[in-house]
């Protein structure tokens, strides 16, 4: 006698208070999981790569006085303008460098913000270089 030739052939009885499962739903519990859920994105964050603020030499603070000077003379004609400034970024040290282009509507002296028509404002402590753009 093999170990199950005495229960082999009783009928199967349905559950009256469960409905059978579906297959899939009951290949899906013998799936693999991931144990470790979130690990992939805190290794590619710790991966990412980010800048460190940069530091202005004399020369270079001179130049972008100067530069806010023309600027701020220039401000009634609401000049086009492209502002290099530094964002920091919000999870990790450092952050980058980006370029905004537009036309400045006033310099927030107060606030300490530029301010361009289209209402976008760039912080006047982050920006590391001042273009005037012709026309």
């Amino acid at each position: 006698m093999n170990n199950y030739d005495d229960i082999i052939d009783m009928p199967y009885e349905a559950s009256p208070r469960h409905k059978h499962m579906p297959l899939h739903d009951r290949a899906a519990q013998f799936a693999p999981f991931a144990a470790l859920t979130g690990f992939e994105m805190i290794i590619s964050e710790q991966a990412r790569f980010t800048e460190s603020r940069p530091v202005l030499c004399d020369d270079d603070a001179e130049g972008l006085d100067k530069s806010f000077n023309e600027l701020y003379e220039k401000l009634p004609e609401q000049p086009s303008v492209t502002l290099t400034y530094f964002v920091k970024d919000k999870y990790k040290e450092g952050g980058c460098l980006k370029d905004i282009t537009g036309t400045l509507r006033r310099i927030d002296t107060f606030n300490r913000e530029f301010i361009f028509l289209d209402k976008q404002t760039v912080p006047l402590d982050d920006v590391v270089a001042i273009k005037m753009n012709a026309g």
